[in-house]
């Protein structure tokens, strides 16, 4: 059971010893993305399952799920859960299951739930009958009013290891090893890498090219390229890869082995490591690392306040060191 999940070897077993008595409320929490989700509705399936019981079966609720009438899930995304939503649970845990021993149901993102949709919910589960299991699921417990967490058993979900990580990406047929070493990205990345990994990987390839032209571009296109960067939302990637540069162009300098780039395929950033001063790399990740601090704390998903400043600066150095020398 659960072979084909990664990760969260401190939760999982439990759920194998105790598969046969589960029911009533959970509240899987946890780190965003690292497969709450997923396990909830894995153990859905083998609670329905009708013939083995494990991850080779192909009875009819496990090959349909989860279109089966015995499962339920309440998955909208970021937007609210209302009270029409509740209503549709509450009326599902009313019925007898259909094939299976239990009726479940999934609400993703239970952070979601607006206060009468809380209300009205928490009323359903204190009174919620025994063939009946509700996983609430969500990275924002905080969130939930404290009355409906505490109808429920708390499952706790640390996040994947970097080499979990890792694997993840490579069965979903992803190779960052041609353009970086992603177990060095890790550490310097606020976004989830699973969810992220394309977006990050385009500016892995862009931000090279992007400092090399800030040795010959004019401040006016340095303005429209940041707007743009900012414009689609995409400024935390681009931020965060650059530091990455900045990083490994200070190691280059210095014969250091342990760079994130792979530097047969971006040769750039050894070209550049003449330009790139070590004074001007020191000063700029100071400023970066300052300008994303602000860029996290703010709540605008725009940040080009915070980061243009500091790129017009570089273009700024940049041109006065190319006049000096």
């Amino acid at each position: 059971m659960f072979e084909k999940i990664k990760g969260h070897r401190a939760v999982l077993p439990q759920f194998e010893k105790d598969i046969g008595g589960i029911e009533g409320v959970y509240l899987f929490t946890g780190p965003g993305s690292v497969g709450k989700l997923t396990v909830a509705r894995q153990l859905a399936k083998y609670l329905l399952c009708t013939g083995l019981v494990d991850d080779t079966c192909r009875c009819e609720s496990c090959r349909l799920l989860p279109n089966v009438p015995d499962y339920l899930e309440i998955n909208k995304g970021d937007e609210t859960i209302v009270v029409s939503d509740v209503d549709s649970i509450i009326e599902f845990v009313s019925l007898v299951p259909y094939k299976s021993r239990l009726r479940v149901v999934v609400i993703d993102n239970a952070h979601n739930l607006n206060t009468t949709a809380s209300n009205n919910l928490l009323k359903t589960l204190e009174d919620l009958k025994s063939n009946c299991l509700v996983i609430l699921v969500t990275n924002q417990p905080e969130r939930v009013i404290p009355t409906l967490v505490s109808r429920c058993y708390r499952v706790e979900f640390g996040p994947l290891k970097t080499d979990e990580i890792i694997e993840i990406l490579k069965s979903k047929g992803h190779d960052a090893a041609k353009l970086a070493d992603v177990e060095k990205m890790i550490p310097y990345m606020t976004g989830n890498l699973l969810v992220d990994f394309v977006k990050y990987m385009e500016y892995v390839k862009y931000v090279p090219q992007f400092a090399k032209s800030l040795l010959t571009m004019k401040e006016d296109d340095l303005i429209v390229a940041i707007k743009e960067i900012d414009e689609k939302q995409d400024m935390q990637y681009f931020v965060e890869i650059f530091i990455i540069y900045l990083n490994d162009v200070l190691k280059i300098r210095y014969d250091s082995p342990d760079v994130v780039y792979n530097l047969k395929k971006i040769d750039v950033i050894e070209n550049l490591s003449g330009q790139w001063k070590q004074d001007l790399c020191v000063m700029a990740l100071d400023k970066l690392h300052a300008a994303h601090a602000n860029m996290r704390r703010g709540v605008n998903l725009k940040h080009g306040q915070y980061i243009l400043p500091v790129f017009l600066w570089m273009h700024y150095f940049l041109h006065k060191q190319a006049n000096l020398s």
